[in-house]
């Protein structure tokens, strides 16, 4: 017995033999313009995270203790949004993290991964400017050429695909933009299939490491990124992007990585139409057979008179061997 994870009905009916195959004819045209695909396909994602972890790690209790604890630094957490980018070749770009307030501090990026840059937005959600400064970061650490361009795989978020700015920095900068197919990232999407589930996981032990350390302690802002430093680096392996990238089908190119068990089942075979009776024409079928219908009518009821009586008179009857019971003319359904 297993728990099944939980799916939304978009992510079942978008995920489909038709959209993968129209994502993939799209990206082997611009795979095969690389000279190198394992160092210059990258992907970029977001994900989010607060100053409580979502996990909490296994302990040893008393048998029959019906209530474990563990120590949370808050109720709740705001949410801060990172975007993390990396290719099949163990190339992490640098991290951007995006905290939920409108001025931005240095302490804010205390023990921060290496090179790592940061932003401010009241929602601590990426935005169509903020993710075009992460872009420009990007081509930074890539340097994508004429000879040597870059090909950047994306999700639809609309920060992503209804940005001019980022589109115009892409073509002049040698790098070709693919979006995934809507609502099929968790089968698509090399960071979430390889990266942040490990991430996550990391990112809570971390924290209670950090709580075991400062007892009775809140997570503030300002220890969020150190925190998320040593996360991050226990995260980034080799076998993260290679894996990443080899169960997508991305890197290597391998357009036939999912198979029919893969893809959910919400397409149902043609059914034949319902035949609907009008009855407005079959009226007239009816009033003519009125007669017959009359006729098997008196004939019930005939026939229960007869039983009744039948009945009565037995029942009445002194016990005599020679009577019969019930007429062998009755019908079945009549017979007592």
């Amino acid at each position: 017995m297993r728990t099944p994870q939980g799916m939304s009905a978009a992510r079942i009916k978008s995920f489909t033999t038709e959209n993968v195959s129209k994502f993939f004819d799209l990206y082997k045209p611009q795979y095969n313009k690389l000279r190198e695909p394992f160092h210059r396909v990258f992907i970029v994602d977001e994900t989010g995270i607060t100053v409580v972890q979502h996990k909490y790690s296994k302990v040893i209790s008393l048998k029959g203790k019906r209530q474990v604890s563990s120590l949370i630094s808050a109720e709740r957490g705001k949410l801060i949004t990172v975007i993390t980018c990396m290719n099949a070749a163990d190339v992490y770009i640098p991290p951007l993290l995006i905290f939920p307030r409108k001025n931005m501090k240095a302490e804010l990026m205390l023990g921060a991964p290496t090179e790592a840059i940061a932003e401010c937005h009241i929602s601590g959600w990426v935005q169509a400017e903020i993710f075009t400064k992460w872009f420009k970061h990007f081509i930074k650490f890539t340097k994508p050429s004429a000879s040597d361009p870059v090909l950047l795989v994306l999700d639809g978020h609309c920060s992503h695909t209804r940005n001019i700015e980022l589109i115009e920095l892409a073509k002049e900068n040698y790098v070709t933009i693919i979006c995934l197919p809507p609502h099929s990232t968790n089968k698509m999407q090399p960071l979430d299939v390889a990266f942040m589930f490990p991430l996550k996981t990391y990112y809570a032990q971390e924290i209670e490491n950090w709580l075991r350390e400062n007892q009775l302690s809140t997570v503030s802002p300002y220890a969020v990124a150190g925190i998320f430093c040593k996360a991050y680096n226990r995260a980034a392996t080799m076998e993260a992007s290679c894996n990443g990238f080899r169960k997508t089908g991305l890197v290597p190119l391998n357009r036939h990585v999912f198979r029919d068990s893969d893809f959910g089942v919400h397409q149902t075979e043609d059914q034949p139409p319902v035949e609907v009776t009008d009855y407005s024409e079959a009226q007239g079928g009816c009033n003519g057979n009125e007669e017959q219908l009359s006729d098997n009518a008196d004939t019930a009821l005939n026939l229960k008179e007869r039983t009744k009586q039948v009945n009565n008179s037995c029942a009445d009857a002194p016990p005599n061997d020679d009577i019969e019971s019930i007429p062998a003319n009755i019908p079945e359904p009549f017979r007592e």
